[in-house]
């Protein structure tokens, strides 16, 4: 694993209340987070929607850090017109991809392609987020 962080940027999460258990499959799901990447805008949400980790090109493209990102209200990333979609993407954990328009921290708005992939690992619920800009 070593040889494979020093490959891949180490991304920063938080992990509440963590026991040595959960601890370990956050660090095994956060390794297949870096193998699924590969150079895209990702957000990996716990099963609530908070967001644990950001690839670095969705930091890029948004602006927005970890924290600033898991401080937002839905609305303020998605436009009105894209709200309902994501949020009914999120509470039934769909998969399918769908359109939606996003603000970044500039309130400059786009469209994106965004694939949902939801898991679950070690008893707990996933889902990883895909942006492609269209």
């Amino acid at each position: 694993m070593a040889y494979f962080d020093d490959l891949v940027p180490d991304y920063r999460v938080e992990i509440p209340d963590a026991s040595d258990a959960s601890l370990e499959a956050m660090r095994r799901l956060l390794y297949m987070f870096k193998l699924a990447i590969n150079g895209k805008a990702v957000a990996l949400a716990d099963e609530n929607g908070l967001a644990i980790s950001l690839s670095p090109e969705f930091i890029d493209i948004f602006e927005w850090t970890l924290e600033e990102f898991q401080a937002l209200d839905p609305s303020d990333f998605f436009h009105a017109d894209s709200l309902d979609v994501a949020i009914t993407h999120r509470d039934n954990h769909l998969a399918g991809p769908y359109i939606a328009r996003c603000f970044n921290k500039s309130g400059q708005s786009a469209y994106f392609q965004i694939q949902g992939l939801c898991v679950e690992f070690d008893g707990q619920h996933w889902r990883m987020l895909s942006f492609e800009q269209i």
